[in-house]
């Protein structure tokens, strides 16, 4: 005769009593099980996983000898060879030097990074074709990953925000180029633009700021500034920093730069002194 199913770990609204923890929890929060009375496992997934993975930690041996061994069984029935055979160089290159697989260059071997963490090698692409990737896939999923980005900061604890906080200030100390980027790139999603966009405003300016023609990093930022029209929200351009402040200053009124460029033409003092030579 089967047993009887505990009262108190059935399925009630809704809600579930996780037999390991005791937690009542939502029932998305257990998995299916057509066995049990209301359909969903005693235990709930954070139990389960964590069941999983302490039965793994303790028998990790043993279960990566069966898998091996079933591997190899598999292996011999198909009648293949064991290992994976690495594909002949079509053309070979020297020691030390290494094939990008997606330029077809032939270079140094430091030029590749390395795979990651407890993956010996390098990556198979060089530096600046990884790089190019992983901007194309961020630009594809930007939404996603600011999202996941915002998610992740805002469900972290005060500790877990200060370590981020340091070690993002120890990068922008470390680093200058790459901080100076940073800056660059947020300041250009600000208006919209992509950084290949502003790199074509700028080269479309000559790489000069085309109120003074001086560098637009120049100034106490730093860094370029994107002029808007205030009003519409359309980028006129890249300015230095002294440029774009004083553009502000006037409120962008042409009719106040007109004034400012009379003043400055025949200024009151000027005048009165001139009065004051024609009188004597």
């Amino acid at each position: 005769m089967p047993k009887k199913p505990d009262p108190r770990y059935l399925a009630i609204d809704g809600m579930k009593l996780c037999r390991d923890c005791e937690c009542v929890k939502p029932v998305r929060e257990f998995y299916s099980h057509k066995q049990d009375a209301d359909g969903f496992r005693g235990d709930c997934k954070e139990c389960a996983r964590a069941r999983v993975r302490d039965h793994y930690q303790r028998n990790r041996e043993q279960i990566l000898a069966r898998d091996k061994e079933q591997n190899l069984e598999k292996i011999r029935r198909e009648g293949r060879t064991y290992g994976r055979r690495r594909r002949p160089e079509k053309y070979p290159v020297a020691d030390g030097m290494k094939r990008c697989t997606a330029c077809d260059q032939v270079l140094p071997v430091a030029e590749f990074l390395p795979k990651g963490k407890n993956r010996p090698g390098l990556r198979p692409e060089c530096r600046i074709c990884t790089k190019k990737r992983d901007r194309e896939s961020y630009q594809n999923s930007q939404d996603r990953y600011l999202k996941s980005s915002r998610e992740q900061w805002r469900s972290a604890d005060d500790a877990t925000r200060a370590k981020w906080a340091e070690r993002h200030r120890e990068r922008r100390r470390s680093d200058p180029e790459w901080s100076r980027d940073q800056d660059i790139r947020r300041t250009v999603r600000r208006y919209g633009l992509t950084p290949e966009d502003a790199d074509a405003l700028l080269a479309a300016q000559g790489g000069l700021c085309p109120i003074c023609g001086g560098d637009p990093t120049a100034g106490f930022s730093r860094r370029p500034h994107i002029d808007h029209d205030h009003e519409t929200g359309a980028v006129r351009g890249i300015l230095c920093a002294n440029c774009n402040v004083g553009l502000g200053n006037f409120k962008d009124d042409i009719a106040r730069l007109e004034a400012a460029i009379a003043y400055l033409r025949n200024p009151p003092a000027s005048r009165l002194k001139a009065a004051d030579d024609t009188a004597a």
